[in-house]
């Protein structure tokens, strides 16, 4: 059983991944401003707090440190839609007040969630977006951590995390099959050229939970331990959706629009793939993640 500190918990990847630790018997802290998972196992600690908060540290620190943490999950993160300018300033405080916590706790790895966007072509030349302004946050805070943590002889565990879907209203799977059996037009800015690589959630979780638990090997094997999150079938978007029209026997008039987006250079990741430095397997097919998003819809 390992101690484990999980900042986001109440998000889409969060949530599930406090509910795998724990059917795993894992003690897990569980930080978040709104974590309300129903669940009374013993070896969850409930860490209600706000990590911008000025005394959130201490708060935290009187709650944990008796005892030994061995990894730290940083999934928190303001949302890509947040419009306020200090987007990116918000998220590195947080990821600063969560660089106090691991040092004064003596953790001995972090987890960053990071993102397949940081390999944006030309990242730093794009113009100004909410996805543009979102990647580049990711990776200038993947920066300051890969800085910060070595001074600290923390071992970080860099992912870069692929276009995740499942049975939720924030990823463009899940609104496609939502409106084809619902009937809704479905009408896109994009021209759907983009290439992409869609992984269902639950391979998602698997992968982290492989992560924490082959640790030590993954650390053996590369000085920097950067592992990319995803099912390895690129292909264009157009491509995935008429495959979600196949899966649910649906023809489908999508509207697309005039927009090209960034392209992300997989040839830079692809090499990184979990399944490609280990033994890691993903078990979820495209279609049959399709098929469980559409279970999900019809019992909600």
């Amino acid at each position: 059983m390992a101690n484990i500190i999980v900042t986001g918990a109440s998000g889409f990847i969060g949530e599930k991944l406090v509910s795998e630790l724990l059917s795993r018997g894992n003690k897990v802290f569980a930080i978040s401003t709104s974590f309300n998972q129903q669940n009374h196992n013993k070896n969850l600690v409930n860490l209600s707090c706000n990590l911008l908060d000025d005394n959130c540290v201490s708060l935290i620190i009187d709650k944990v440190s008796k005892n030994k943490i061995q990894f730290f999950y940083h999934l928190a993160w303001v949302g890509v839609h947040n419009k306020s300018n200090d987007y990116f300033e918000v998220n590195y405080k947080i990821a600063e007040r969560c660089i106090e916590l691991v040092s004064k706790l003596k953790c001995q790895y972090f987890i960053y969630s990071g993102s397949v966007y940081e390999y944006i072509k030309n990242l730093e030349y794009c113009c100004k977006s909410e996805g543009i302004n979102y990647a580049l946050s990711k990776k200038k805070i993947h920066r300051m951590l890969r800085e910060n943590l070595a001074s600290l002889n923390i071992k970080l565990l860099s992912l870069y995390i692929s276009n995740i879907y499942g049975i939720r209203n924030n990823n463009i799977i899940y609104e496609i099959v939502f409106k084809m059996i619902n009937k809704k037009e479905i009408s896109l800015l994009t021209n759907g050229e983009q290439y992409c690589d869609f992984i269902y959630i639950d391979d998602v979780i698997c992968a982290l939970i492989y992560i924490i638990e082959n640790s030590s090997r993954l650390c053996s094997l590369m000085k920097n331990i950067e592992i990319y999150i995803g099912n390895g079938i690129i292909v264009p978007l157009k491509e995935y959706i008429l495959k979600v029209e196949e899966t649910l026997n649906i023809k489908y008039d999508i509207l697309y629009g005039k927009n090209s987006m960034d392209e992300v250079d997989y040839s830079l990741v692809v090499y990184k793939n979990l399944n490609q430095i280990s033994n890691f397997k993903y078990n979820t097919e495209f279609c049959e993640g399709v098929q469980r998003v559409k279970e999900g819809l019809n019992n909600e």
